[in-house]
């Protein structure tokens, strides 16, 4: 059984490129450090709505078991959400979720 750690994010359009790279390069290469999370991947939305011009990312992290999942968010999801907000500010807009992988 796997887990996925879901978290979407809208993004100011003027710190796209920066906040893309920063991601990328730091943030990601942080999360999967932790030895948690088996994989992961980087999706942008094709279609935004026209009444809504920022840019939305979905980053996806699988794990193996719930306990895997639950021991990232208890000793190392507040500091690195506090690494992204410390350098991007209100800038952008994330939420977050967790499904079990049926298929």
């Amino acid at each position: 059984m796997n887990f996925l750690y879901n978290v979407t994010v809208k993004v100011e359009p003027v710190i796209e490129h920066q906040w893309l790279k920063w991601m990328k390069e730091v943030h990601v290469p942080d999360v999967m450090n932790c030895g948690l999370f088996d994989s992961y991947r980087i999706c942008k939305l094709d279609v935004i709505d026209e009444a809504d011009n920022e840019p939305t990312y979905v980053f996806q992290y699988t794990c193996s078991t719930r306990a895997k999942l639950d021991e990232y968010f208890s000793n190392h999801a507040p500091r690195l959400r506090d690494d992204v907000f410390n350098k991007f500010g209100n800038q952008f807009f994330a939420f977050r979720t967790t499904m079990e992988v049926i298929h």
